[in-house]
């Protein structure tokens, strides 16, 4: 009986050094990330970065969706997508791997995401879909939002919808 005590007492203290390593890892990318944007905005390649205050979660975004965008752990703008300062809709794509999109299945109606290219604009999710990767009906007619996709499984996507909150107080 002691022997399971000890094993249960050392499983607890591992999984909290497991859990401590991991927000620490994450806090790490999250400067890196800042560092990096940070400098990126001296160079022109980027077109801005996309921050996910919920998830800690700060990426820089590049024009296209292409394996040589998403693979590196950027965020992509998908083709039909209107600019980042645009008032069509813009489609931003990434990776389901961690610090990029892989908190986007524990995203929150709610939640908010902003999105800068000099400038912050604040989105807030209003609804989620998963979705055929061929079904484009949910990228015509809408205004003033952001749509970020991710894989979800061979063959879906997972599509989080978000409306501009353009109060100004």
């Amino acid at each position: 009986m002691k022997s399971v005590k000890r094993i249960s007492v050392f499983l607890v203290i591992v999984s909290a050094f497991f859990g401590l390593f991991m927000k620490v890892d994450q806090h790490r990318d999250y400067i890196v990330q800042s560092k990096i944007i940070d400098n990126a905005f001296k160079l022109d390649s980027y077109s801005g970065y996309i921050l996910i205050p919920r998830f800690g979660i700060k990426r820089l975004i590049k024009s296209g969706t292409d394996d040589s965008v998403l693979d590196s752990g950027y965020v992509g703008i998908y083709e039909f997508s209107g600019d980042l300062s645009s008032n069509d809709l813009i489609i931003l794509a990434g990776h389901n791997i961690p610090n990029v999109f892989s908190k986007l299945h524990d995203i929150s109606v709610g939640d908010i995401v902003f999105v800068n290219n000099g400038s912050d604009r604040k989105f807030i999710v209003y609804d989620r879909k998963i979705v055929s990767e061929s079904d484009f009906n949910y990228f015509y007619n809408r205004n003033n939002e952001l749509m970020l996709i991710t894989c979800d499984k061979k063959g879906y996507r997972l599509l989080v919808f978000l409306r501009e909150d353009l109060w100004v107080f």
